[in-house]
């Protein structure tokens, strides 16, 4: 891992950003965007059972949300 490379920079971008999309969940619980952003972030984080947490509660507020979806599918096994 070398701190240039583009993943490792994307994976410290996502980290960074979640203490703010967390106060922004708690904020507003069923905050579709919030949920959105924030399940993503733990997935690039690797934080897959986070990230799960995230999807059920965003498919929940919104049942049809499809990129909520997919990335709940997209997830490896627990």
């Amino acid at each position: 891992l070398a701190p240039g490379d583009a993943s490792v920079r994307g994976q410290l971008a996502a980290a960074r950003l979640l203490p703010r999309l967390e106060a922004r969940r708690s904020a507003a619980p069923r905050d579709t965007a919030a949920l959105d952003h924030l399940a993503a972030a733990y997935a690039i984080t690797r934080q897959f059972g986070q990230a799960r947490a995230a999807l059920v509660a965003l498919l929940a507020a919104a049942p049809g949300h499809a990129r909520g979806a997919a990335l709940l599918a997209g997830l490896p096994p627990r």
